[in-house]
């Protein structure tokens, strides 16, 4: 279903890459084992 809604909703994201850019852990992408997923994922 879906809802478009005017206006202001408290508690929502509403920008999902700015939301990401500001709440995400510098380890998720320096990590090995997240690295060779990275890779992997590109390779294809």
């Amino acid at each position: 279903m879906l809802r478009i809604i005017f206006g202001d909703i408290e508690n929502t994201i509403d920008t999902p890459t700015i939301y990401f850019n500001n709440q995400y852990d510098d380890e998720w992408i320096t990590d090995t084992f997240s690295k060779e997923i990275i890779r992997d994922v590109l390779q294809e």
